[in-house]
């Protein structure tokens, strides 16, 4: 069998995680409780696991993606194992309501090529938890377009 350092520096290769993530990984791997704490602990005071960090990042790139909401956002980074209050945190502080518009507009684009009506569209940015002003902000914006 691997050792750990080996199969956490893979587990990085592919993306960041989460303290949580990462033991979770490593007991499945049948790593022992010993061999993960002390790695764990290592990999803490390198500044390698970062579960701030790691919700930054992953509500960026989440907003590059696809426009979803703050509640979805942080609904996903509890399961990823970061705890409520630093999920709350950064939600707050990295939640662009301009990041949002700009990827549904460009999803909006994407729906219509497609053929979606006006209902699909709204049921699809619904599903995302986006609240319904904002859904008529983007629906207003993408099939009204501004004229030259």
């Amino acid at each position: 069998m691997r050792n750990v350092k080996s199969y956490v520096n893979l587990l990085f290769k592919y993306r960041l995680r989460t303290k949580k993530e990462l033991i979770q990984r490593l007991k499945k791997k049948g790593f022992s409780d010993e061999e993960i704490e002390k790695e764990i602990e290592n990999l803490e005071n390198q500044g390698i696991i970062d579960d701030e960090r790691f919700a930054r990042i992953f509500v960026r790139e989440e907003l590059e993606k696809k426009p979803v909401s703050k509640f979805i956002l942080l609904k996903k980074l509890v399961e990823k194992g970061v705890d409520f209050e630093t999920a709350r945190k950064v939600v707050d502080e990295e939640y662009d309501e301009k990041k949002v518009l700009e990827t549904a507009k460009r999803i909006l684009d994407k729906l219509k090529r497609a053929g979606k009506d006006e209902n699909k569209i709204y049921e699809y940015f619904m599903r995302r938890g986006l609240s319904h002003d904002l859904i008529k902000k983007i629906l207003h914006k993408g099939l009204n377009p501004p004229e030259n």
